[in-house]
This record gives C-alpha cells, structure tokens and sequence, in this order.
C-alpha cells in the first residue's frame, strides 16, 4: 500500500508541477485583535449625550479590516474572555509585554492599539462652513518579537457644508470617526504585509496525512507542496526582552490532495517526507526560493514583447500567458538573466551576458534560469525579428511569423 501511495504522491507532483509551483493565487490573511481603544476626548454633545467615539471607532475600524478581506479578527468577547482568565483588568490600559502574553494566547500576529487624544470643531463664519478634526492614535505590536513596529498620531479633518456653530455636529463626527478607521486599515494593512504566510497543521490523521487550517478558501490549490517546522525554545534578547521568535526545526514537506475540507477553509494533506514526528500545531510555510511564473507581454504599438515575474506590468501590454517559470533569487546551478531596454527600438532584451553590445540600458536582474540543461527543464529559444525590431523568447523552437533563430539562451520549467 505504501508504495501505491507514494506513487499516487508522485503523479499528483507531476501533474500539478513540483519544480513549478505557483503559490501567486494564496491569499495571505493576518491575524489580529483590537484589544483596547481609549477616548482621552472627555468630550459630550450639548444635550449632554456622549460621543462614544471609543466604541464608534472600534465598529468602524472592525468593520474596514473585515472589509479588506485581509484579516482574520479575534472576536472581542474572546479578547474579554482570556483577559478575565489572565486576571488583566479591562481598564483599556494593557501594557505592551501583557499585550504579547495575549497575543500569543490568542494566536494572533499583530495587537492593535488606538488612542482618541481630542476632537475639535472650527466655524467659518464667514463661507459658513465648518471643520472636525480628530486627533487619534495607532499602535501595533508585532507578537512574535513583542515590538512595537508602529506608532503614530494622525490629525484627521472632515469638512461640514454648513456652519455647525458651537454644537458638534453629528455627522461630522461620524464621517471624521470613519476617515480614521480607514486610515487606520491601511497602517495596519502595510505592517500585515511585512508578515509571511504561514499556516498550521490541526489534525494528524492515521495513513501519512494531515489536515492543514487553510483551504481554497484561501487561494490553496491541489498539488501545492509546503514545508513543515516544529518550534523548540523562544530566543529572547536578555538585554530587551525582546523575542526574536522560536527556533524552528523542519520536520517534511506535505503536497495537497483536497482543498474543500470545512467548505473551503482546511485541505487534507499527504506527507511526502518527514524527518521528525509531525504534531498539531506544527508551523507550514511556502518552501523557499521555488520557481515562479515568468509572464508574456506585447505591446502592439511598440511591437515588443516582454517578460516578467510581475503579472500586471504598468502600460499598454497585452498579457500572453506563462511562458514558462524561473527563480526570483539565485539558485545552485542558475545564473541571472538581466533586462535591457533599446529605448530608440523600442526593444526588451534578456540575457545571460552583464554587458551586451549596442546600446541597451540595463535594467536590473529580472530572474535567476539555468545556464545548461537540467532535468525536468526545457530550453528557451530567443529569436530576433529584423523589420519589427523585437526579440522573441520561446519554449517553441519554431514560432510562427519571420523570426531569426539566434540559439538558446538558457534553460527554465515549463509551465504545468
């Protein structure tokens, strides 16, 4: 039976492309809880009502970070809940170190802080129109390290149509309160992306297999392969106290046979290698360096074609498909493959050599390809079409159209 398995294992490697993984379609979502907003405003409508700008901004602020799609938030009744159990008095003031205790209970990335320091109305008595402004507060801890990678006032102003006069005007808090939530959303969206994907094994289940917390849901797709690691000890700075995570030990590589488990949220997994017994909560990550796509561009105006690892190129190209795929960093037995640009041709150039002839501005590395032929790779022919002033790049040894056969360039994985 196991050998059955593994060559199951095998077709499903083959079929979905192990030397050509394309991990672009996951969608990366970052853990987070909003553990306190604190209103410093004191701050009443006339009839004496309040403004209850800490719980409009913690609805609002919820409400765009779920919007985003980009998030998983922690339910603040759970927050309640593990802060009752840590005995941490919900006073809105939780000092930092309390904050990653929590987080890490939580099994949150990131805690998220906000502060309202004042709000403040002005009148122009003489346009007759009206200001309100919010001062407000944004502090983020990233919980593995327990550091605080953000912390920053923002002064916020909406403008009212019409002069309020001394009374606050309702709607101007309103829409100044929701202009903070959504500058707030893309704070914390740029500090979620600094954060590498990474998921968990919930279940090891008898046969060579486990249940892995994300699914097509997700944007995880059948034959993806995943490296797994247990964490040991924490490393901890002595002199800060600050965490520079857990030391992390691999443990074997799992590819997907199912991405539907739990509607879409959870895949069942074979394991295709192990070094170390596997448990729940095991870390999964995206294994390094893999090969990406490199996508096809042309440009009808130009005439030009052009490759890349970026699949929305800025300007007017055409998109063409894969042509075939490539490393993003240097790998053993790969060399780079540098971009030229002809700005009077109008030409995109790729090669192996750092200094062509003629007159090409170079612009940069664009991927890493190999040099000679190696297994489970095909060569890319590179062509030149005299009267268009273009070279062609191509898996195909014979394109169709007038172009100069000018050899191989180098070798990469074919597209699945």
């Amino acid at each position: 039976m196991n050998i059955i398995r593994y060559i199951i294992c095998f077709l499903l490697i083959q079929s979905h492309g192990l030397f050509s993984q394309d991990y672009s379609s996951i969608r990366k979502k970052t853990r987070l809880a909003i553990f306190s907003i604190l209103d410093k405003t004191n701050q009443n409508y006339s009839d004496g009502s309040e403004l209850n700008l800490d719980k409009r901004l913690y609805d609002k602020l919820e409400s765009e970070l779920v919007k985003s799609e980009k998030f998983i938030l922690v339910d603040r009744n759970k927050i309640e809940s593990i802060m009752q159990e840590q005995s941490i008095q919900q006073t809105g003031i939780i000092s930092d170190q309390s904050a990653t205790t929590l987080g890490k209970l939580l099994g949150v990335q990131l805690a998220i802080f906000g502060s309202l320091n004042d709000i403040f109305q002005e009148s122009d008595w003489v346009t007759n129109e009206g200001k309100v402004s919010l001062d407000a507060g944004l502090k983020i801890i990233d919980i593995k390290t327990g550091e605080i990678v953000l912390a920053e006032n923002e002064l916020v102003s909406v403008v009212l149509s019409q002069n309020p006069g001394d009374e606050f005007s309702r709607s101007g808090v309103s829409n100044v309160v929701l202009k903070t939530a959504e500058i707030f959303t893309q704070k914390i969206l740029l500090e979620g992306n600094k954060i590498p994907w990474e998921a968990r094994i919930t279940n090891v289940l008898p046969g060579g297999k486990v249940v892995l917390n994300a699914g097509m849901a997700d944007g995880i797709k059948i034959g993806l392969v995943f490296h797994i690691y247990s964490l040991g000890d924490e490393i901890v700075d002595p002199s800060t106290g600050l965490s520079f995570g857990f030391v992390e030990s691999y443990s074997g590589e799992i590819i997907v046979l199912k991405n539907d488990l739990g509607g879409g949220k959870a895949s069942l997994c074979e394991v295709t290698a192990s070094e170390t017994t596997i448990n729940n909560s095991d870390v999964v990550k995206i294994p390094e360096n893999v090969a990406v796509p490199i996508y096809r561009f042309y440009h009808k105006k130009n005439k030009d074609h052009f490759y890349t690892k970026n699949s929305t190129p800025k300007g007017d190209w055409i998109p063409q498909g894969i042509e075939f795929y490539a490393y993003a960093k240097s790998k053993e037995g790969t060399v780079p493959i540098y971009r030229y640009y002809h700005k009077k041709n109008k030409d995109h150039f790729y090669s192996k050599n750092a200094q062509p002839k003629g007159n090409w501005t170079h612009q940069g590395i664009e991927f890493y390809a190999y040099a000679a032929t190696k297994d489970g790779t095909v060569p890319i022919y590179r062509f030149y079409h005299k009267k268009n002033k273009d070279h062609f790049y191509s898996k195909n040894a014979n394109p169709k159209g007038k172009w100069n056969a000018q050899g191989i360039e180098f070798y990469a994985l074919p597209p699945k």
